[in-house]
């Protein structure tokens, strides 16, 4: 110990003073080097990387969870189309007309007919529906019947060559034309002034004049009458 403090040697004292200042000063900054490691070291250690949380996987619930019916649950449900409650089909979806829109009405070209003068039977039938559908037309598809006055029948289309000739013509919406189509459809027929019988007999007589009436049936659909004359 007196050798620290009475430092003994051929050197000047104060030079011996210097150099146990500068081993002194050295171990000290040594000391504080190690000190200021330990401590970096640990705060590294407690600390989390800049930008990233910690997240405990125990207490996450997931986003999207399977349902029973297979639909994740929080994503949309596909809604089935409702069906339309105007009886109007689908948009470019043939349909076929019902009785019960159609206006079916029997008239004839003219109320009056001259000598000779074959009349025209006519059937005309129209969509009164707010949407288009087809109806079945022709010969084949409609019966035409001619009483007299009396009520007798003096001829019928289903006598004598009866035709079996039918198509299909979409009818257009009520009130809608369009081009060469609308929503009516005629059926025209004319009369030869000819009796005719079941069975079609040959060298019956033309018929007398007078009032007469046509009616019959399209289909299922009774025609309603229409009278017509012949004259002289």
């Amino acid at each position: 110990m007196s050798s620290m403090l009475h430092p003994v040697g051929p050197e000047r004292r104060a030079t011996y003073w210097r150099r146990r200042l500068v081993v002194v000063l050295v171990l000290l900054a040594l000391v504080a080097g190690v000190t200021v490691l330990v401590r970096s070291l640990g705060s590294d250690a407690g600390a989390q990387p800049a930008g990233r949380a910690v997240i405990d996987p125990a207490g996450v619930s997931p986003t999207v969870a399977a349902s029973p019916t297979g639909s994740p649950t929080g994503a949309a449900t596909p809604t089935p189309p409702t069906p339309s409650t105007s009886g109007a089909p689908v948009a470019g979806t043939p349909v076929a007309c019902t009785p019960g829109q159609l206006e079916v009405t029997t008239t004839t070209d003219v109320p009056v007919y001259g000598p000779n003068v074959n009349p025209q039977l006519k059937v005309i039938v129209r969509n009164t529906a707010g949407f288009p559908c087809d109806a079945r037309v022709g010969a084949g598809t409609r019966t035409l019947v001619v009483t007299d006055a009396a009520g007798a029948q003096v001829w019928s289309s289903a006598d004598c060559s009866p035709s079996a000739a039918a198509t299909t013509v979409p009818l257009l919406a009520s009130g809608v034309e369009q081009g060469d189509d609308s929503d009516t459809t005629v059926m025209t027929q004319k009369w030869s002034l000819q009796r005719s019988a079941p069975g079609c007999p040959t060298g019956l007589p033309a018929v007398e004049p007078g009032t007469y009436t046509v009616s019959g049936a399209w289909g299922d659909v009774p025609l309603p009458r229409a009278s017509f004359s012949l004259t002289r």
